[in-house]
């Protein structure tokens, strides 16, 4: 009974113990799952299946998965609906897992980031997997840890890093910063290339890793003092530059420090001051040169304080004031009074001063003419004076000679210009250059012959200049330029080289001879016309005879019955001969003695009566007739060869009109003139042939002869009246301009 109830009292005591260790147990787990709960990283356990057990707050708020849609559920299967970012990647995920509940993964031995997606937003996370061993066996735990906060901040570090690079390789002066070590921590680009060492061998390096033994014992001692004094250290030193060369520069370092106000290191700069050397070496030279210069020059040079006190007056100057004056001893003394020179001019001697402005000018002093030249000169002025009398009157005499060249220049029958040889831009031009050219003088000035596209041959321009250069004038050169609106001129050019203060210029003359070799043209057509006249009046007594025999006995013959059959044929050869015939009349009529019989008429009558033919002619081409008289005064016309005329210019028109378009036929008033003019809607003349309008012989068309345009040019001839051609691609207007007689 004993043994049992003390072995009751033994199991209620082992009891006992067990409920208070399964009450510490449950204690220390409700402990670790509070602490699970609220920790700020997200925490996720899975046992020996490898289902998911433990899953904390955090992990719901970076996977979006809520605690019970997990718990229980396996780890490879959850893992799979947590949206990956764009930049994740984590292979072998099962193997993994597999490892980690073997226990073969030790722990805090793998943190992988990747980027995961929570809602709209993407986050990056740290997985830091490892496993946990037990005598049950090993569970995977998995810590997740946001980190989107701390890369955004060392991403923005970074861009500010690369940014204040930037800003530093901008800067041309060698700049670089090291720990207070002497450790070098970063320079620009201006740094690298002034040491030749790329970035790279310089950072984590130390003077005494960079320089010689001499040199680095300097800049570290510099350093040290910095370091120890704080402030602004300058101090100059030899560098070795990049390209061997040693060069003087200017060290000015400085503490850089944290936002707590403590030192972290040294920034320095180098000033290169090599060429600031030299050139302070230089200014002693030239200064000493200088005084050297200002005591051979002939010109008066004196230098004045702010007073207007001689501080230096070269020798020319003191021999310039011993003639009115006992130079003695100046220096120190007031200009004002020395000289009547400087009297006259105190006012602007002032002036200069007290603007601190150069001022230049002449005086008229003791009979002479004094140039002088007054420079601000720090707190002083420099005073240049010399004697001009001479120059003035040679001045005098030579703006005489220029105006009466200008005069001559302005005033000119002939176009001229004035060009520099060299640049060849326009100085000068006169009236008659403008009027020829159609140019507004601002329009030309400053400019060259070929901005302005005068030259219609530039070959042409470059014979001229070579010319020019060999024997320095040209004389009657024929050449073509063009004017502002197109218009082609044929001149003579003549031209001659000058020389204006020691600069060549290249003075241009052009004679207009437009309209002589117009004239020119015109008098050998009407010579060919007055030859081909002469033939025409022997052939046609000649040859009209022997036709009009012909055409009888081919009407003779027509006419037999034997022959009927062949009638057509006479027909043909009667109409072959009365073609002969017209062409017979139109060469008459080119013969420049043929009398012309001129009466009263007026051309709209003419033309009306006309019309009735030529609309009919319209008619058989599909070609629209359009009549545009107007009021025109009486004229002295010979009728037959107004007809003849017109009918030639309107078939001619007629001709070159497609179907369906139009020729115009018109009169009107132009000043003292009346215009005939017949306008088509063809294809126009080839350009070369406008010069050969008019000539016998000369056609376009295939079956024409040549005749029927010479024809109305002989008649507009005999009628002292002008013919004038407008044409192109649209079409071609003939316009026939006859003089109104007086009363």
């Amino acid at each position: 009974m004993k043994y049992q109830e003390h072995a009751q009292e033994e199991i209620a005591a082992r009891l006992r113990a067990l409920e208070e260790e399964n009450s510490r147990l449950k204690n220390e787990n409700d402990i670790l799952n509070s602490i699970i709960e609220q920790a700020t990283d997200g925490i996720v356990l899975v046992d020996q299946q490898g289902l998911i057990i433990k899953w904390n707050q955090e992990m719901e708020r970076l996977t979006g998965l809520p605690k019970p849609e997990v718990l229980g559920q396996p780890a490879l299967a959850v893992r799979s609906r947590i949206k990956q970012g764009p930049n994740s990647g984590r292979p072998g995920q099962g193997r993994m897992l597999e490892q980690m509940l073997n226990g073969r993964v030790p722990l805090n031995k793998q943190v992988i980031e990747q980027e995961i997606t929570a809602g709209n937003q993407t986050l990056t996370i740290q997985d830091m997997p490892f496993s946990i061993t037990t005598d049950k066996g090993s569970w995977a735990c998995g810590v997740i840890r946001d980190i989107t906060a701390l890369k955004q901040i060392q991403a923005k570090l970074q861009e500010q890093l690369v940014f204040m690079q930037q800003v530093l390789d901008t800067v041309p002066c060698p700049i670089f910063y090291k720990d207070l070590a002497g450790v070098y921590k970063g320079c620009n680009k201006a740094f690298e290339e002034f040491t030749g060492l790329p970035r790279t061998a310089v950072i984590g390096k130390t003077v005494f890793d960079l320089y010689p033994k001499d040199a680095a014992r300097l800049y570290g001692e510099k350093d040290s003092e910095l370091i120890n004094n704080h402030g602004i250290q300058k101090y100059e030193s030899i560098f070795k530059h990049a390209d061997g060369s040693l060069r003087h520069v200017i060290f000015q370092k400085a503490l850089y420090c944290d936002h707590n106000g403590q030192a972290q290191g040294i920034v320095g700069v180098c000033l290169d001051i090599t060429e600031e050397t030299r050139l302070a070496k230089e200014l002693v030279r030239a200064n000493e040169e200088l005084t050297r210069l200002l005591e051979s020059i002939c010109d008066g040079f004196v230098a004045l304080d702010q007073q207007l006190r001689f501080i230096y007056l070269n020798q020319a100057a003191k021999q310039i004031f011993s003639k009115v004056m006992a130079t003695g001893d100046l220096i120190g003394k007031s200009a004002l009074g020395s000289h009547p020179c400087f009297t006259a001019i105190s006012q602007k001697l002032h002036y200069a001063l007290a603007n601190q402005v150069p001022v230049h000018f002449e005086t008229f002093a003791v009979n002479k003419w004094i140039e002088i030249h007054c420079y601000p000169a720090g707190p002083g002025l420099s005073v240049f004076f010399r004697d001009v009398t001479a120059q003035k009157n040679t001045e005098l005499a030579l703006a005489s000679s220029e105006e009466r060249f200008y005069k001559i220049f302005n005033n000119s029958p002939f176009p001229m210009a004035i060009t520099d040889l060299h640049t060849n831009k326009i100085l000068s031009v006169n009236s008659k250059f403008l009027e020829l050219t159609e140019y507004r003088l601002g329009e030309v000035l400053g400019r060259t012959f070929q901005d302005l596209n005068l030259w219609v041959n530039p070959d042409r321009r470059q014979m001229v200049i070579n010319r020019l250069l060999e024997t320095g004038r040209l004389y009657n050169f024929e050449l073509e330029i063009r004017s502002k609106s197109g218009k082609i001129i044929t001149g003579l050019f003549s031209a001659q080289l000058l020389n204006f203060s020691g600069q060549t210029h290249v003075l241009s003359i052009c004679n207009d001879i437009t309209e002589f070799k117009q004239y020119q043209k015109e008098m050998a057509r009407l010579e060919r016309l007055n030859i081909i006249g002469q033939m025409a009046g022997t052939l046609a007594h000649e040859v009209r005879q022997p036709l009009t025999s012909l055409k009888g006995f081919l009407q003779l013959l027509g006419s037999n019955e034997m022959y009927h059959r062949h009638k057509h044929y006479f027909d043909f050869m009667q109409s072959e001969i009365d073609r002969i015939n017209d062409i017979i009349t139109n060469f008459l009529a080119l013969a420049k003695n043929k009398p012309a019989e001129l009466r009263p008429y007026k051309l709209n009558l003419i033309i009306e009566e006309l019309f009735p033919l030529l609309q009919a002619d319209a008619l058989n081409f599909g070609v629209n007739l359009i009549l545009e008289p107007s009021d025109t005064p009486w004229l002295l016309l010979d009728r037959r060869e107004i007809h003849q005329l017109i009918l030639n210019l309107v078939r001619n028109g007629l001709e070159a009109t497609e179907t369906g378009k139009q020729v115009t036929v018109g009169t009107y008033v132009e000043d003292d003139r009346v215009v005939l003019f017949v306008k088509d809607q063809g294809k126009g003349i080839d350009p070369s042939l406008l010069d050969k309008l008019g000539t016998p012989f000369v056609t376009t068309k295939p079956e024409g002869t040549g005749l029927g345009l010479a024809t109305c040019y002989s008649i507009a001839e005999r009628h002292r009246a002008a013919v004038a051609v407008d044409t192109s691609p649209a079409g071609t207007a003939f316009y026939v301009k006859f003089n109104i007689p007086s009363e």
